[in-house]
């Protein structure tokens, strides 16, 4: 019983695991930090919002599954992925994988249609589409460009959440997905670049993988300062306030002393202390942007 009990608790880890638990966490925050904003503008259900955040955490977490799914033979050739349940073998076959991630997809295009939420649906199935087609299959082997058009996915979320109650036509749900969406470069670029030789091992074509060192340096640089000048800028074409303004100014400021500090460095550890602080940059400069 005990040994039942020990494998059950491995397997649902496995599977957990598999979900990348940090960023579909991450993107399903945005998905409630769209429908408080909403909330600002169009009074709406409580209810139908909550649900709509949990359809959008099936949704991304849907979609990693599937991406490690079509991503199995290249994580057990890198090293910072050889571990990961495909390739350490604790989901077998692979291809239950595969059906566990369609349930989970599937699981959030239907909450959305049940809800009768059909604006929303649309675009969590464009962001299903620009995750797992376009980025994984069509362009993450084959361009260095693959997280630009890949992307858009990133900021699908967040409108998901505002869609509940506000029209996707009204400019803040666009300015706030395209902080996600400039976001995403400067998370990404830095984690390729810290692990450039793994990528160029495995033959996935980052950008800060492929070109010239002090090239890759300079464009995950120009990435941070393009976000830290957007998000600035968003005081005088957003209604957002001081709070926001103050908040974007100092944890912008620390992003911009990390990329300094990479660009001086780049072989220490300021890539990687640059990828770690991205994520709580864009949780706090969204939660300001609600203020």
């Amino acid at each position: 019983m005990e040994k039942l009990v020990s494998d059950n608790r491995f397997t649902l880890q496995a599977y957990w695991k598999l979900t990348k638990p940090r960023l579909w966490l991450m993107l399903t925050y945005t998905a409630g930090i769209g429908f408080l904003a909403s909330l600002k503008v169009h009074p709406g259900s409580w209810q139908d919002g909550l649900l709509a955040i949990v359809a959008a955490g099936l949704g991304t977490s849907g979609a990693n599954v599937i991406t490690c799914y079509l991503d199995r033979d290249v994580d057990s050739i890198m090293e910072r992925t050889r571990n990961r349940p495909l390739p350490a073998g604790r989901v077998h076959p692979p291809v239950r994988a595969l059906q566990f991630g369609i349930f989970l997809a599937v699981s959030s295009i239907v909450l959305l249609l049940v809800l009768s939420k059909f604006t929303a649906m649309l675009i969590g199935l464009f962001g299903l589409v620009d995750n797992v087609i376009v980025y994984s299959v069509w362009l993450k082997r084959r361009s260095p460009l693959n997280i630009i058009l890949g992307g858009f996915s990133g900021g699908a979320p967040l409108v998901v959440g505002w869609s509940i109650n506000g029209s996707i036509f009204s400019p803040t749900p666009i300015i706030l997905a395209a902080i996600i969406v400039l976001w995403i470069p400067s998370h990404i670029w830095s984690l390729a670049f810290r692990w450039r030789e793994d990528y160029s091992k495995a033959g996935i074509p980052m950008l800060t993988a492929v070109i010239d060192h002090r090239k890759a340096i300079l464009c995950v640089a120009s990435t941070s300062i393009m976000i830290f000048l957007f998000s600035l800028s968003l005081v005088f074409i957003a209604p957002f306030g001081l709070v926001y303004l103050a908040v974007a100014v100092i944890a912008g400021t620390v992003l911009v002393g990390l990329t300094a500090w990479m660009v001086a460095r780049p072989q220490g550890r300021g890539p990687g202390i640059l990828f770690k602080y991205t994520s709580p940059y864009l949780a706090i400069l969204l939660a300001a942007a609600v203020l």
